[in-house]
């Protein structure tokens, strides 16, 4: 069983803020600074890496652990860009800049998650200084554009280095907890065409408004009836409406997006199907009304079994180090899991040291004992 000493500590601190310190805010195009932080921090264990190009100012950052031959691989996985500081005024910080106040970290990206993400680094450089050996080969991408499109998750997966790996470990943050069930997410564009008529004789047109609120509360009433124990309710959530062109005039033409987080009970082809068949009898009740479904983003619900051999094995070890045993836990935000394994199905858990209850909000923070326990937990997992 491994442990950090005080001075591994004060290394892992000064990674941790220098990683919080290189601005990768989404849109902003410099999630490959990040990249590059990370090609130089690994540059001397001459291990095998690579940027992966994905778009101006971004990049994938990949990284290849050697270990045992013959035992299979795994890959572990990390997001480096992060959400906009907000109203930078309501921080009690500057949260381009870290902070440590009562063995908390300030900052943007704190919690969510380049506190997990410099744990896992630290984590391989450890066994690197130390020359150790994993139990079996480690890829570690280091993505950019979670935040949004997932188009650097994407960009992993279709270049092939993906490949199929036996385990994927996502350091998303859990509170040290086991993320065993994710939901998956549909953001839904319900477009839809009525008739128009005077709003003084509105029984004379088909009211494309009314009627695409009334068929998203059907929507709604639908996917809340599924539930999971971890999760809970699905949900579906109306969070762009667009309709009107006059305030006297009926509305002929409307358009909603939901965005609906679906659980592992079932598949969003099965999701779809059923939303087909409520469209179609909305439609058949009102002559004249079409009612069309496109999907905006798609990211599916994912699901370990909580006995799975990985997940027990990370439990016993974050056990040892923290000396409490785990509990599992939901995650209701997507994550690149659901980019990467949307092809070929493999175990995904998510385990990592920020707090999801801070993720995106102002002054974003993530405990240092935990980040310093993620670490102690990721090198056990790979050494012991």
């Amino acid at each position: 069983m491994y442990r950090l000493t005080e001075k591994e500590r004060a290394e892992a601190r000064r990674l941790l803020e220098e990683l919080l310190s290189v601005a990768s805010v989404n849109g902003e195009g410099r999630e490959a600074d990040a990249a590059a932080f990370l090609e130089n921090y690994f540059r001397e264990t001459g291990w095998e890496m690579q940027r992966q190009q994905v778009g101006p100012g971004r990049e994938n950052f990949i990284l290849d652990v050697p270990g045992d031959a013959g035992q299979g691989y795994e890959v572990w996985n990390g997001h480096m860009d992060t959400v906009p500081y907000g109203d930078v005024s309501a921080w009690d910080t500057d949260p381009s800049v870290p902070s440590v106040k009562e063995g908390r970290i300030y900052g943007r990206g704190a919690s969510d998650m380049k506190g997990g993400l410099a744990a896992m680094a630290y984590a391989f450089h450890y066994i690197w200084k130390k020359r150790l050996r994993p139990r079996r080969m480690v890829r570690f991408a280091a993505t950019c554009d979670e935040e949004k499109g997932g188009t650097g998750a994407r960009r992993f997966l279709e270049s092939g280095l993906f490949g199929q790996p036996d385990f994927l470990l996502i350091g998303e943050p859990t509170n040290g907890m086991l993320g065993v069930a994710q939901k998956g997410c549909l953001w839904l564009l319900v477009s839809v065409k009525g008739r128009t008529s005077h709003g003084a004789y509105p029984g004379m047109g088909i009211n494309a408004a009314e009627a695409g609120f009334a068929f998203c509360q059907q929507v709604k009433e639908l996917v809340g009836r599924y539930g999971h124990p971890l999760l809970g309710q699905a949900t579906a959530t109306i969070t762009r409406v667009q309709a009107g062109v006059a305030d006297n005039m009926v509305p002929d033409a409307a358009s909603f997006v939901l965005d609906i987080r679906c659980v592992p009970v079932i598949s969003h082809r099965e999701l779809l199907a059923q939303l087909e068949e409520l469209r179609d009898a909305c439609v058949r009740d009102a002559g004249g009304l079409e009612i069309h479904l496109s999907i905006r983003n798609e990211r599916i619900p994912m699901e370990i079994a909580s006995d799975h051999p990985q997940v027990e094995r990370i439990r016993s070890l974050a056990e040892a180090v923290t000396g409490r045993r785990p509990d599992d836990t939901g995650i209701s935000f997507f994550t690149d899991a659901s980019v990467l394994a949307e092809n070929e199905p493999v175990p995904v858990l998510l385990f990592g040291p920020g707090d999801p209850a801070l993720c995106h909000r102002t002054n974003e923070s993530m405990e240092l004992k935990k980040y310093f326990d993620a670490i102690e937990v990721y090198i056990n997992i790979l050494t012991e």
